[in-house]
């Protein structure tokens, strides 16, 4: 295995253990019903994170998140989305272009 190959399996180590922390904060929250988190690599160093976290009283939190973790976690895309129990927006926050 030479130095790019060890790099590369590092950075997916890295990439997936960062993960495997959002999950454990989402199992303490005594607020979550349910979650539904996916992680999916990307390239070498960037992922994709989707998902959605059901509270206790009927609201759903979506998110979706493209973050690079060569040097440090960088957010390079990002959608937040807040529904309360009926459905209703509370909230919506991006770095999309918008026009």
């Amino acid at each position: 295995m030479n130095i790019q190959e060890i790099t590369n399996k590092l950075s997916s180590i890295y990439y997936f253990c960062k993960s495997l922390n959002v999950e454990k904060i989402i199992e303490a929250c005594p607020l979550i019903q349910l979650s539904n988190i996916t992680y999916e690599k990307r390239g070498t160093h960037e992922g994709f994170i989707r998902g959605s976290l059901d509270f206790i009283d009927g609201s759903t939190f979506y998110l979706r998140e493209v973050v690079d973790v060569e040097d440090n976690t960088e957010q390079l895309m990002y959608a937040y989305q807040y529904l309360d129990y009926s459905k209703k927006l509370v909230f919506r926050y991006d770095n999309t272009e918008h026009h």
